[in-house]
């Protein structure tokens, strides 16, 4: 497997490249060529649209899913009330303000001690980056899996 952590302008140059240079499936058929992965910033609509033929097959890591109705519920809200785009920074400070108040008004863990005690325990919460849990005092947060289909990110 061959990981590319770039931005989505460069991946649309590099993939482009690297299928005029016969080292990228141009079908995007698997056969026995290297698997392609890349960072959820190497996923935009612009590599979509420009570059589908090319990233089909592809596998993206990423924090913002669109396919989960959660991301989908916070990137609406949030565009309809800030009038623009979000990204990975601005979810993360969503889901850290809605599990602070998970914590506080859900659970009642008012201080820090009680919320210590908490993440002892087996503890999860969903939110617009995907799932969280905490185990044996670990926490665990995975980024959600896409494959590239026909120019759409789906999940795996």
């Amino acid at each position: 497997a061959i990981l590319f952590a770039v931005s989505d302008t460069t991946m649309t140059a590099l993939s482009s490249y690297l299928a005029a240079q016969g080292l990228w499936p141009r079908d995007g058929s698997r056969g026995k060529g290297p698997h392609y992965l890349a960072t959820s910033f190497a996923w935009s609509s612009t590599l979509a649209l420009n570059s589908s033929r090319y990233v089909q097959g592809m596998i993206v890591a990423s924090w913002l899913p669109a396919t989960e109705p959660r991301t989908q519920a916070f990137l609406s809200s949030y565009e309809a009330v800030f009038d623009g785009g979000s990204g990975v920074l601005e979810a993360f400070a969503f889901d850290a303000a809605n599990l602070a108040r998970t914590l506080l008004l859900d659970v009642g863990a008012r201080d820090g001690h009680a919320m210590r005690s908490v993440f002892a325990d087996t503890f999860s919460y969903r939110g617009a980056t995907g799932a969280w849990s905490w185990r044996a005092k670990k926490q665990m947060h995975a980024p959600v899996l896409l494959r590239i289909d026909n120019g759409e990110a789906k999940s795996l």
